[in-house]
């Protein structure tokens, strides 16, 4: 730094140092110092200390807040991530909660279909049934017949043992040729053959019938038994001018049902509940005027 001698611009005095101004003692004036850039130089070189202090604490502070911006803007990146990962958890949820109701909604059809073809199945046979009974009663009609007497039947024993071995075939092969089964856990299985109970002998001016009360036993998969009844028809027995008995080589055979069988065993646990809905009220119908009605 170069010494110099100012003076005063105003008065031309001599000028005195006072802090960082020159001060006038004549005329009160002051003036700030002039400095060249040696001056400067000299004064970083002088204070280097107190300039490295002050770049070191705005390096500081500008890393800082540097590294504050980052993790301001990783916990709002975390946020944003956090944010979609729920969104998207949300969208599976909502999706998979569509998917389930569709599928659902498609099985429920799909359901419903195959009741309406079972249905549909069921009404057709028994559709086919009827139609073949009444094509059979149809047949008969051609065929000269008179009513059949339980004398008749007592004494042509071929006829009897036959109508028997009809009813005990159905049966088997008809009713119970299946493995039965209680509330789908228990397996019950025909353990002997059925047993005719008692057979009655309908005739009027339409036909010639026996229906028989058969009694079954039953056995299940872990030893117990049980005892369900069946009535069994042989229809359309037939007997000509000189009184011979005869039965179609299709012959109409069937189980007449009770009102309250038991869905799973095809056949009513109460023997009394068969002779009063079938057989009292075969008796009783007035569209069927017995001629007959034994016990053989």
């Amino acid at each position: 730094m170069k010494l110099k001698v100012m003076n005063c611009k105003s008065c031309n005095a001599p000028l005195r140092l006072e802090g960082e101004k020159l001060v006038c003692d004549f005329c009160g004036a002051s003036f700030d110092i002039e400095k060249d850039s040696n001056d400067i130089e000299y004064e970083k070189l002088a204070n280097a200390e107190k300039y490295i202090l002050q770049s070191l604490t705005s390096s500081k502070s500008k890393m800082e807040e540097f590294y504050q911006k980052k993790e301001e803007e990783s916990i709002r990146k975390e946020k944003e991530d956090e944010e979609r990962r729920k969104q998207l958890a949300k969208d599976v949820r909502k999706k998979t909660r569509r998917d389930l109701l569709k599928y659902g909604i498609f099985f429920l059809i799909l359901i419903a279909g195959m009741i309406l073809l079972i249905r549909f199945s069921d009404d057709r046979r028994e559709k086919r049934k009827a139609e073949e009974k009444a094509s059979q009663i149809e047949k008969n009609r051609d065929v000269p017949s008179y009513r059949v007497t339980d004398t008749q039947l007592k004494k042509d024993s071929k006829t009897l043992q036959k109508i028997h071995e009809l009813a005990l075939d159905y049966e088997r092969k008809e009713v119970h040729s299946d493995e039965l089964i209680e509330d789908f856990q228990v397996t019950w299985n025909m353990v002997s053959d059925p047993q005719i109970l008692e057979e009655y002998l309908f005739t009027t001016e339409k036909g010639n019938g026996v229906y028989m009360l058969l009694k079954v036993t039953l056995e299940s998969d872990d030893g117990r038994t049980r005892d369900v009844y069946d009535c069994v028809v042989v229809s359309d027995i037939t007997v000509n001018r000189e009184g011979k008995l005869s039965i179609p080589k299709d012959v109409y055979v069937n189980s007449e049902k009770a009102s309250d069988y038991d869905y799973f065993w095809d056949g009513s646990p109460d023997e009394t509940l068969i002779k009063s809905e079938i057989i009292e009220g075969k008796k009783a119908d007035p569209n069927a005027v017995m001629q007959y009605f034994f016990t053989l």
